[in-house]
């Protein structure tokens, strides 16, 4: 059988290894070129351009995070702003439902996966590589899909779309790793963290081989890697030797929701979750380890302890990551079984009651690539309590209570303080209405999102 060629290997190159090199130095330039125009100041934007948006990590419900927040509403706004653009999104079935409601004039769905070939109305479907071996160079010349050690073949038959058909301009992974590109046009993927790298101890050795893999692949393929906090890019710099030029920061923007609900529908929903307005900490997170459930759980104890005058309350949101059980158990272990309600995932609109109506956001957590939960309290006028580690105190600057997330007496310590201290919740209120508005708003953050897409796609390739 014939074996997948290797980029180091001595042997004279063939038609596939001159193609590999070619789109290599073709990136480059393309690369250099977006560099050098935004050196100058902001390039004008193209004024068409067709976009596939490989939305293949996306699953249904809340196990994304805040990633699967920040990239549909990043898409809403980047089609809304240029609406002479064209997008095609790259989508699993099993999100069909979610993402429907994004079809418009300049967006087209795709479903591509050897699993969901089946009829939506409405929706494209890719085609089949019936044999990866006998159609590599094929394959390899038109549409590639990243596998462990071999970049351009295909190690067995997938459903993907057809290259021909899709024409894009450029390949946009808001959830890196890619998983689909072509040589000839450029690839922009955003990293959201290094998590499996800093916080080794929380992945199983395949998982984090696989994703240190994916984000090495990543780099070699990426014309341009988005970070979405300064301490992500530098952490991917550090870690994997990308060039810095081929990197760049686009902040999370953020424009506070509208409050639509009337003070009797905030206490319909408080009652019906046995809640109290001002009466609870809040924290929105799913139970993945570093969210640092347990230790807010020990620290809150702590603090009912040494105030048992105190009814305060710890109410806690996200999708169940396997370790609900598990919380609960230690919830009931440390007497905090009328304090703590775990009420897993809600929707948006809940969500934003529960929080603006806390007594204030705690995020005791111990790795982030940004920390959305934190600007989306300071816009909706709460106080917020959060760790001073990774991104944290990029994105809350002076603006927040900060504790020590590793020391369960610093969780307690600010517990303390948010309910004994009657100044000190106005003051960080204050002072995170000024921070909210020096971040960047969503439409700023889409067109920022344009801007490097433009550049990256505008120089014509050989």
């Amino acid at each position: 059988m014939p074996q997948p060629p290797h980029g180091n290997s001595s042997e004279p190159a063939g038609p596939l290894q001159r193609t590999v090199r070619r789109a290599r130095g073709q990136r480059a330039r393309k690369t250099d070129a977006f560099h050098a125009r935004s050196n100058g100041g902001r390039p004008a934007r193209q004024q068409s351009v067709k976009i596939a948006v490989d939305l293949t990590q996306l699953v249904p419900g809340g196990e994304n995070g805040g990633a699967k927040v920040m990239t549909l509403a990043l898409l809403r706004a980047m089609s809304r702003l240029e609406p002479r653009w064209r997008f095609t999104l790259l989508m699993r079935a099993s999100v069909w439902d979610e993402l429907r409601p994004f079809a418009a004039e300049n967006v087209s769905l795709m479903v591509v996966g050897r699993r969901e070939q089946n009829s939506f109305p409405g929706v494209q479907r890719s085609g089949h590589v019936p044999s990866a071996w006998r159609q590599r160079a094929r394959s390899a010349r038109w549409l590639a899909l990243p596998r462990a050690g071999h970049t351009w073949l295909l190690r067995r038959p997938r459903a993907l779309p057809d290259w021909r058909q899709l024409a894009a301009d450029a390949y946009f992974a808001p959830l890196a790793p890619p998983r689909f590109y072509h040589p000839r046009a450029p690839l922009v993927a955003v990293v959201h963290d290094l998590q499996h790298v800093d916080c080794r101890r929380f992945f199983a050795t395949a998982e984090r081989l696989a994703r240190d893999m994916n984000l090495r692949m990543t780099r070699r393929r990426a014309s341009l890697v988005i970070c979405v906090s300064e301490f992500t890019r530098r952490r991917v710099v550090e870690h994997t030797g990308i060039e810095r030029n081929r990197t760049c920061t686009i902040p999370i923007g953020f424009d506070p929701p509208s409050e639509t609900d009337t003070d009797r529908d905030a206490e319909e929903l408080l009652r019906a979750y046995g809640l109290a307005r001002q009466a609870y900490l809040f924290f929105p997170a799913n139970t993945w380890p570093h969210k640092n459930h347990l230790r807010l759980y020990q620290a809150l104890a702590k603090y009912a302890a040494a105030a048992p005058q105190s009814k305060l309350q710890l109410v806690c949101t996200g999708a169940d990551a396997g370790r609900r059980a598990e919380l609960e158990r230690a919830a009931d272990s440390l007497g905090l079984t009328e304090r703590v309600r775990q009420l897993g995932f809600v929707g948006p609109s809940d969500l934003q009651v529960l929080l603006r109506y806390s007594k204030a956001l705690i995020f005791p957590s111990l790795y982030e690539g940004f920390g959305m939960p934190v600007l989306e309290a300071m816009h909706a006028r709460v106080p917020v309590l959060c760790s001073h580690t990774t991104s944290l105190p990029e994105v809350a600057g002076d603006a927040a209570l900060f504790l020590d997330p590793h020391a369960v007496d610093s969780i307690a310590r600010a517990i303390a303080r948010i309910d004994s201290e009657p100044d000190l919740a106005g003051q960080l209120i204050a002072a995170g209405q000024r921070r909210a508005a020096e971040h960047s708003t969503l439409d700023e953050m889409a067109a920022a999102y344009l801007d490097a897409l433009s550049g990256v796609a505008a120089t014509p390739t050989a």
